[in-house]
């Protein structure tokens, strides 16, 4: 298998948006926004956005915005299907590019939709914490949270 992490582009959000996972198109479409306006936004405000390839097919697209002055980091993840062929080396990428975000700001924050339990349970997993949900727009949010230590 050939994985890449290259920096992400707008050719990559027009790929990916074509074949979001239904929970990210979920918590796209529950803020009002499409899949294309939500990957252009993201991409726009951003610091550094990548894009991860598998076997030549877009897996996963993230980034960070915020203002470094700020101190407040807002890291974000839209995946395809393919993520799920390969788990372990999507946490570890994921462990080792908040680890880069935290070191653009000492504090990470945003959040997910409390229905969607495999982001749920992924962030978890690469250390975020999850806050109580919340209703929002309709729907249940979780704030997720991390410091740099």
């Amino acid at each position: 298998m050939t994985a890449l992490i290259l920096p992400a582009t707008l050719a990559h959000a027009d790929h990916l948006r074509e074949n979001l996972r239904a929970g990210d198109r979920l918590e796209v479409t529950c803020l009002g926004a499409t899949p294309a306006e939500a990957l252009r936004a993201s991409l726009a405000g951003s610091i550094f956005a990548r894009t991860a390839i598998l076997d030549g097919r877009i897996a996963a697209m993230w980034g960070v915005g915020g203002s470094p002055l700020g101190g407040v980091g807002e890291p974000w993840l839209l995946t395809t299907p393919e993520v799920e062929r390969v788990p372990v080396k999507m946490v570890r990428t994921a462990r080792a590019e908040v680890g880069a975000m935290l070191g653009l700001f000492p504090e990470l924050v945003n959040y997910v939709h409390a229905e969607y339990r495999q982001a749920c349970r992924f962030l978890e997993v690469v250390g975020f914490r999850l806050g109580p949900a919340f209703p929002f727009a309709g729907s249940r949010w979780h704030e997720f949270r991390m410091e740099r230590v």
